[in-house]
């Protein structure tokens, strides 16, 4: 079986859009995605006219197909929920040292456009790359322990 490449994975988790999904494929040790709507025709039965996915409606079917076999032979990312870099963000802001940075950038997050006030707290307090670094290395964690929890061989 191949073995799961940790950092290749963790960065192609930070850019699947929220209604698409990745797989492992065990048998060929690729990352594979696929649109929600491109599972959700499948498993409705959906014909080729009625299909409003934007990929190739004959490739997805057959990917789709694939999947849902549940055989073991894919096996499914932790998603952009099970991820939470809502929780990521607050606890980066909980490791910073100095109150007054810890303070501000807990108060970043509270509300809507968290995401967008935090990185600009981050910015202007020069945190950028460490955000980045330590956000890369919670993906990582997050792999590592999927692929444990999956009996999968890590790189």
């Amino acid at each position: 079986m191949p073995k799961v490449n940790i950092s290749s994975i963790a960065q192609d988790l930070q850019m699947v859009p929220p209604e698409w999904s990745c797989y492992f494929d065990k048998k060929s040790g690729e990352v594979v995605s696929i649109s929600d709507d491109a599972l959700v025709a499948y498993e409705d039965g959906s014909s080729k006219d009625e299909y409003t996915g934007d990929g190739d409606f004959d490739s997805d079917m057959k990917l789709a197909r694939e999947i849902c076999k549940l055989d073991g032979r894919f096996v499914g990312f932790p998603s952009k929920f099970d991820m939470n870099e809502y929780r990521m963000m607050r606890d980066f802001a909980c490791s910073i040292g100095t109150e007054e940075t810890r303070e501000a950038l807990l108060r970043s997050i509270q509300g809507s456009g968290a995401f967008r006030r935090f990185r600009a707290e981050a910015d202007r307090r020069g945190l950028t790359d460490e955000w980045y670094k330590y956000r890369d290395r919670a993906y990582e964690r997050a792999v590592r322990e999927w692929a444990e929890s999956n009996g999968l061989e890590v790189e």
